[in-house]
């Protein structure tokens, strides 16, 4: 499959022009870095109601959101080797870097975001300061990550029962926060015990890596 991206404004077409977008920090990795760009005249929605006049770069204080704009706009589609179902739909999730999740206690409000395949508008993404500290976001700031992917759309139906399960209603805490579960055995959900096993040595581009412990 494909993703089209459209820059939409002279200015982020200009500020793009000689920089990767949308990287992968790997060959493997599933999230395309997605990148804030700020035109330097545009008003910024500053938790859901503040309006703040853009520069280069917007302070994000701590427990506050904001709505960063990042000059592109997504439309996934398909190609020969990869085809859609007709119940089938793509779309592009939004989900937080963990780097900076992890140092700063940045992440999105609303993780994991949506853009939906038929949204042709610019792509935002909803930042929230988790921290302690305030947090500067500039110009062609790596800031989250998309990851095309692809929906089945169910057929809803209306009925007056459906089906019985051990677990049943159980919901919020019902399974426990220890490393048993408090699920009870059943057809569906057989309780399998396995032994894990550790090893000393991993796999990673035809190179052996030594594990914690090994000599």
């Amino acid at each position: 499959m494909k993703l089209k991206v459209k820059f939409t404004s002279d200015e982020a077409k200009e500020f793009y022009k000689d920089k990767d977008i949308l990287v992968r920090a790997s060959e493997e990795a599933a999230g395309l870095d997605v990148t804030a760009f700020f035109n330097g005249h545009e008003t910024i929605n500053y938790n859901g109601n503040q309006k703040y006049d853009s520069k280069f770069s917007m302070p994000l204080a701590p427990g506050d959101f904001m709505k960063v704009p990042t000059g592109m706009a997504f439309e996934p589609v398909s190609d020969d080797e990869l085809e859609l179902k007709p119940n089938e739909v793509w779309y592009v999730k939004i989900v937080p870097r963990s780097g900076l999740a992890a140092s700063k206690g940045l992440s999105i409000v609303n993780a994991p975001g949506v853009v939906d395949c038929d949204y042709r508008g610019e792509v935002f993404i909803l930042l929230i300061n988790n921290g302690k500290s305030e947090i500067q976001i500039n110009n062609g700031d790596r800031i989250a990550q998309a990851i095309v992917s692809k929906a089945t759309i169910p057929q809803i139906s209306i009925v007056d029962n459906i089906t019985k399960t051990e677990r049943d209603d159980g919901g919020f805490g019902s399974s426990g926060i220890t490393g048993k579960l408090n699920i009870p055995k059943s057809k569906s959900n057989p309780v399998i015990k396995t032994e894990p096993k550790l090893v000393d040595t991993i796999k990673r581009d035809d190179e052996e890596v030594k594990g914690e412990g090994s000599e």
